[in-house]
């Protein structure tokens, strides 16, 4: 038990070691980080809405960039759910009736993922969920897959495991332990939730309604604003990556021409709405 809570202190100091670099104004220091960043990762300008990387204050600005809405369109039909982040597809499926499914090797339990307290498990029970990592390269913004109205947010205090293809595999419920916000919506197809999963140097979630969630965690109580986003309009970012879970109610899509561990860029479709929606 030590051992673990000196981990997690341990990790929880270079996260905060990272928040603080990532956002120097040093010209060489940030212009180092990006240079090495884009030679890392072979990042493509072209589709951002700044060009010029190094024109960005601090490398967490750069990290993430706005995009061209053209480079990465919804599709025409209302009735088709685009992807909300570029990324991979980790899994999706169905949620069993028990509130369990599966993600790779390991079965969640929904009220784990949700919070045990959270009413939402049942809305949830017999729906539908996809996961979707965002590797260091990827846009690190969040849209909205269809139009919906905020009923719901709330932050749950998690660990840093690092996420991705490695640990999802070999940690048991790293989506469940890691800090993690849950926002609920109505939308035209029921309710849907996006789960925004932290990680490893990445304790910097922000909402368009919400900069910052440090008074959250310190455990102020805070109001969500009455907000309704577009589809395709952002709702969200990870200042340094991480997961995107989508979670829709029970009869209210059927997933499209998809596959796990695919590659996927946002507003790509991923599902339509089931008939009689």
């Amino acid at each position: 038990m030590k051992l673990l809570a000196q981990k997690m202190m341990h990790r929880r100091l270079a996260t905060r070691f990272i928040y603080w670099l990532t956002r120097v104004r040093v010209p060489f220091m940030k212009n180092w980080m990006i240079g090495k960043f884009i030679r890392e990762y072979k990042v493509e300008m072209d589709d951002y809405v700044v060009r010029d990387a190094f024109s960005h204050p601090t490398f967490n600005s750069f990290f993430v960039r706005a995009i061209r809405p053209e480079c990465r369109p919804f599709p025409a039909d209302e009735r088709v759910i685009g992807s909300p982040a570029d990324g991979t597809i980790f899994d999706f499926g169905t949620i069993r009736r028990d509130q369990r499914f599966q993600v790779k090797r390991f079965e969640y339990h929904l009220p784990e993922l949700l919070n045990h307290r959270s009413p939402w498990s049942r809305t949830f029970e017999g729906g539908e969920y996809a996961i979707i990592y965002l590797a260091p390269a990827n846009y690190h913004r969040i849209h909205m897959p269809v139009t919906g109205t905020l009923m719901d947010e709330h932050y749950i205090p998690g660990d840093f495991f690092s996420v991705n293809a490695r640990t999802v595999h070999h940690i048991p419920h790293v989506f469940a332990r890691n800090e993690r916000l849950l926002t609920v919506f109505d939308t035209p197809f029921g309710k849907m939730a996006l789960i925004l999963v932290g990680a490893l140097f990445v304790a910097g979630i922000e909402t368009v309604w919400r900069h910052s969630y440090q008074d959250v965690r310190k455990g102020v109580k805070t109001d969500f604003p009455d907000i309704t986003l577009e589809r395709g309009q952002e709702m969200g970012r990870f200042n340094m990556g991480s997961t995107v879970i989508l979670l829709f109610e029970p009869g209210r899509i059927r997933w499209g021409d998809i596959s796990s561990d695919q590659q996927i860029r946002m507003g790509q479709p991923i599902a339509q709405a089931s008939e009689g929606d």
